[in-house]
């Protein structure tokens, strides 16, 4: 959070906050760096492409301390590097994180929880590298594509019929309706009727 007294950001809930509030980034970067300042931290700002992914695999664990993410990208690109990920049990972590075989979820509210399962990985290399494996194995079939198309799925679960659109509308190719159709259709034939015209 900000600080009463001064503009310094407190923490992870700081950054949010200041977010929310729509302080810009360089300002961010500033009060973080003064934040860190005279510890082992080197605060990188923002990374994408191949910075992201080698930053990430120079990870020996993955510690993600929001609550309010519901995609989870950040814990999938650590578990795509092979890091293991220790995150709060809310949001898009409960659906990832496998508590105790790819990371490990802390209770929102329990700093200290946090704390020890992040030293207990950082104690453990042999549970870091078996971790961190199965992370990566769990996120090799989580392309954009399939992840798209499972919320398709989703969605024809819940839509009227008339409502359901077919490939050409879609922009999706047909083989992935097929598979499509053919998995909705075995939990119940009557939720989705596709036209492949």
């Amino acid at each position: 959070m900000l600080h009463a007294a001064s503009p310094f950001l407190l923490g992870a809930q700081g950054i949010a906050a200041a977010n929310r509030l729509g302080v810009p980034s360089v300002a961010i970067f500033q009060n973080v760096t003064r934040e860190l300042r005279g510890m082992p931290v080197t605060w990188l700002g923002r990374l994408g492409g191949a910075d992201l992914a080698a930053a990430y695999a120079s990870f020996d664990m993955f510690a993600h301390a929001g609550t309010e993410e519901t995609f989870g990208q950040t814990v999938q690109e650590a578990h795509a590097s092979g890091v293991p990920v220790v995150a709060p049990r809310a949001g898009g972590p409960i659906d990832l994180v496998r508590h105790g075989e790819n990371g490990f979820l802390f209770a929102a509210d329990d700093e200290r929880e946090l704390r020890d399962f992040a030293q207990q990985l950082v104690a453990d290399a042999p549970s870091r590298r078996r971790m961190g494996e199965a992370g990566r194995r769990g996120v090799l079939d989580r392309s954009w594509e399939t992840l798209c198309t499972e919320l398709m799925e989703h969605y024809a679960c819940v839509l009227p019929h008339e409502n359901i659109l077919t490939s050409r509308e879609l922009g999706i190719p047909k083989r992935q309706h097929v598979m499509t159709r053919h998995r909705l259709e075995e939990r119940d034939p009557r939720v989705f009727r596709f036209s492949s015209e």
